[in-house]
């Protein structure tokens, strides 16, 4: 017997009757189920002799089949009464758990854990979209903190104003804090935390691992998506996606979903049981496929990429420039159409003063411009060799940049209606939404209510005046003071008022 101290627990605490109305307190679907928590919080439990013992491995031991037992625990020799049972080949457990049996079904020559009757319900009804589901909507991507589920709750709002039926899907597994009405939540799916704390994996890590998951379960967001639709034919879609950049920029994984989403079915065939697949086909980016004929079926959504970055990094030529590699990199990475948004337009000059006017920053005009600014900013650093290479460096990006030539931004103050409707609008163009027939009326009454007046053509020049510092001209020479005097006669006209 290779692992002696557990067995004797477990077979002990089983005769005692211990585990007598335990539940299922940890249920990470197609990993594993945990129990033996008398109080079914997961924080307690003891063995038999009132103390924690020592681990137990041995190199014939291994988490390579569905069913296996393990004990578990908090870190090393502090096993209790807990234990779990694998719902697949977990081979990233091994020497980190004790394991101690493995739990068959007598009624089939396959193994089959009891504890499958947690899992979901069995549909037997075909999938009821064979043709792809046809609707519209939003990915929300961007840096951390650039303010995506503040704007997934504004857009909501906003669209549920015009009449539209608006479902958020949260599938941002780190996001436990929604300020929306949340249809569909990756949590239900698979938890961030519960997967760090068994697989040893930073915030990072384990973020790529359960978008990684997310991938391989596509089976459970389409019937998801499926029964939206179903409540609702026309319901508008908005994906609140995770901040890390990689996933957009590089990542497989985000690319794979995001053609499962939007490409057009040919032979759909999806998992109307909900079964969950093993998760050994995700312990490495290299299982998932990555050539253009191993792209699966798909869903057939209409979706544009609403990218946000934070308006600030305006005031810093070199951030301006790797915020605009990033745009040009998620573009041509997610391969949908896009839309660059540069968000909290109010404290765009929060961190100092733009060295050009907005439209430079919005049209992405010649960066070349932005060179002459890295050399002012490292003309007065000691390091001469860093910004040499510095410099050559955001040249090499700049030139990459302007041989696309296909990055633009649109501005956005989440506070303000008429932002909100500009990228709306935006949004709306790129993936061919048509408006319903009372939207027109009632967006006209959203922003008459906000502004009084209808926007004028020199949009980004309103929002330069309203938003940026007045810089002093009064030592200019040059400069035609005149052309600063409100006229008395004319009417001054507040169209953010």
């Amino acid at each position: 017997m290779q692992a002696p101290l557990a067995s004797e627990n477990f077979l002990a605490l089983c005769a005692s009757d211990y585990y007598k109305g335990c539940i299922f307190h940890r249920n990470i679907k197609g990993f594993i189920v945990q129990t033996g928590d008398p109080t079914g919080t997961g924080k307690n439990g003891q063995s038999i002799w009132k103390k924690r013992f020592k681990d137990e491995f041995h190199d014939s031991l291994r988490h390579n089949a569905r069913g296996i037992m393990s004990m578990a625990n908090n870190g090393p020799d502090s096993n209790g009464s807990q234990f779990f049972i694998t719902y697949s080949k977990q081979t990233m457990l091994d020497m980190k758990y004790s394991i101690f049996g493995k739990s068959y079904h007598t009624s089939s020559d396959q193994t089959q854990i009891s504890v499958d009757y947690v899992m979901m319900s069995v549909d037997s009804k075909p999938y009821p979209f064979p043709n792809g589901l046809h609707l519209f909507g939003q990915l929300v991507i961007g840096p951390p903190g650039s303010g995506k589920t503040t704007y997934c709750a504004a857009m909501h709002d906003f669209l549920v104003k015009l009449g539209r039926k608006v479902a958020v899907i949260n599938l941002d597994p780190a996001n436990d804090s929604l300020p929306y009405p949340c249809a569909i939540n990756m949590a239900d799916l698979i938890c961030l935390d519960e997967v760090m704390d068994y697989l040893g994996l930073g915030p990072n890590g384990g973020l790529i691992y359960c978008m990684e998951y997310l991938y391989t379960n596509r089976s459970w967001l389409a019937n998801q998506l499926a029964l939206l639709k179903q409540k609702d034919p026309k319901i508008y879609l908005i994906f609140d996606l995770p901040g890390q950049v990689e996933l957009y920029t590089h990542h497989p994984c985000m690319r794979q979903l995001v053609c499962y989403l939007t490409n057009k079915p040919t032979n759909l065939k999806i998992n109307t049981k909900n079964q969950l697949p093993s998760l050994s086909s995700i312990q490495s980016s290299s299982s998932l496929p990555l050539s253009k004929d191993e792209v699966p079926n798909s869903l057939d959504l209409h979706l544009t990429s609403v990218h946000l970055i934070d308006s600030h990094y305006c005031s810093d030529a070199g951030k301006f420039i790797a915020c605009v590699l990033t745009s040009l990199s998620a573009m041509l990475q997610l391969s949908i159409p896009h839309v660059n948004i540069l968000s909290k337009a109010d404290l765009i000059e929060q961190y100092g003063e733009l060295d050009f006017n907005l439209d430079f920053f919005t049209e992405v005009l010649d960066l070349q411009y932005l060179i002459d600014c890295l050399h002012k900013t490292t003309n007065n650093n000691d390091q001469s060799l860093f910004n040499s290479k510095y410099t050559r460096l955001n040249q090499a990006i700049i030139d990459l940049i302007q041989d696309r030539s296909i990055v633009q931004f649109v501005l956005l103050d989440i506070q303000d209606l008429s932002h909100i409707e500009r990228v709306m609008r935006y949004v709306d163009r790129a993936n061919g939404y048509v408006f319903g027939t009372n939207e027109q009326h009632n967006l006209q009454s959203l922003l008459h209510s906000a502004s009084g007046v209808e926007l004028a053509p020199d949009w980004i020049g309103m929002i330069q005046e309203k938003y940026m510092f007045k810089k002093n001209y009064d030592d200019d020479d040059n400069h035609n003071t005149d052309s600063n005097v409100q006229n008395d006669d004319e009417p001054h006209i507040d169209l953010f008022a």
